[in-house]
């Protein structure tokens, strides 16, 4: 029979082979970029370098950004995302490459938060290759210049539906004013976009009265033209809420970073450094547009970087908030219509205030891929009197 000290020292021989086992399975990849020569960030096992997002400290996006940050002059780094290789990349010029000039080498996403969501299993956001060509095909003339028009019709009456929406809640409140825990929350609010888009507008408004106030101006004076309606073409010739739109987009961009899969062995320009198919190359959208060296003062809200005079030095896929190359998003043109029309009503009806449980900063929801704010954004609405 064996004896009580030998069975523990099997045990313990048994655990440490186990541990062992599970260590250089999750460290398998870790030798990558070293045998690349590519600098990298040292990993830990499992985790990889997404410690701080798995213990729920840091937004994913955030991280990127502060990579980003830290990289200072370097073109490109190495990552793990546990124990995937992941290039990040900060050189603008050597992303433009990778997701325009050879996109061919990069053609499907790489960790789309969508994916995974059976329901988006066959849309664009989770088909690869022929399949997802086929029906980018496809989709790609529902979003017409002509199309969209039709579709502002629609989107106006929803626009009015919003109208009556606040008026049921400032009547509902004895002192005229309304303190929203979740802007636009009847919408889909941390899961569209665009409605999360307008949340932080409406934040940056209250926040800075005088671009509200300048914002407002320019609105009634295009309604007094247009005999007192916001038609489609009323609406595009508020050249500053399409500014501010941009801006808001520029600052706290829904989808923070940008990815690709490398579908074929890729050698990166200027160099003998060749990347292996299945290979992630990620770049941080927060941190470009976050950029001192493409926007000054970058945590300023500035409507102005976007004006006709000054939107042209803006350097190329520096603004990136709707994506780049072939997978740039096919709804650009009804993301911002959407986003105008609502901030738009919501502007000529009423004005918007901090409160005192408005944040000085925003912070994000750790629990999503996306940009979303962590506890909603309250904010104070009071009814526009002529």
């Amino acid at each position: 029979m064996m004896s009580l000290s030998t069975g523990a020292a099997v045990l313990v021989a048994l655990l440490v082979g186990v541990a062992g086992a599970l260590y250089a399975y999750f460290t398998r990849h870790f030798g990558y970029w070293r045998r690349l020569g590519v600098p990298y960030l040292r990993p830990l096992p499992i985790a990889g370098n997404l410690k701080d997002v798995l213990l729920f400290r840091k937004h994913f996006g955030v991280v990127l950004r502060d990579v980003y940050t830290q990289m200072k002059d370097q073109p490109y780094v190495g990552m793990f995302f546990f124990d995937q290789p992941v290039l990040f990349v900060k050189d603008i010029e050597l992303w433009k490459t990778i997701v325009i000039k050879d996109c061919d080498h990069f053609e499907d996403r790489g960790l789309s938060p969508l994916k995974s969501l059976r329901v988006f299993s066959e849309t664009l956001f989770g088909l690869k290759g022929k399949k997802w060509k086929q029906l980018r095909t496809k989709l790609s003339p529902a979003f017409t210049l002509a199309n969209i028009k039709k579709i502002y019709i629609l989107l106006e009456q929803k626009a009015a539906n919003l109208d009556h929406y606040f008026d049921d809640v400032v009547k509902s409140d004895m002192d005229g004013d309304v303190l929203v825990a979740q802007a636009l929350s009847f919408l889909a609010a941390g899961f569209d976009t665009t409605s999360t888009t307008m949340s932080y507008a409406l934040y940056e408004l209250a926040m800075n009265e005088d671009i509200q106030e300048q914002l407002r101006t320019q609105l009634q004076e295009t309604m007094e033209k247009h005999d007192g309606k916001l038609t489609y073409q009323a609406l595009q010739s508020v050249n500053y809420l399409d500014m501010i739109f941009s801006e808001t987009l520029r600052k706290y961009p829904v989808y923070p970073f940008l990815d690709r899969t490398c579908t074929k062995t890729y050698r990166m320009p200027g160099t003998d450094i060749v990347l292996d198919k299945g290979v992630f190359a990620f770049t941080s959208i927060l941190g470009i547009q976050r950029d001192p060296q493409y926007f000054p003062e970058p945590e300023r809200f500035d409507p102005e970087r976007f004006s006709d005079a000054n939107r042209g030095n803006i350097p190329s896929c520096c603004f990136m908030s709707f994506g780049e190359g072939p997978h740039k998003c096919l709804g650009l043109r009804l993301g911002y219509l959407q986003g105008k029309l609502g901030i738009a009503h919501i502007i000529l009806n009423y004005r918007v205030h901090p409160c005192a449980s408005t944040p000085k900063k925003m912070e994000f929801n750790l629990h999503s891929f996306l940009i979303s704010p962590r506890d909603g954004v309250p904010l104070k609405f009071t009814r526009v009197t002529n």
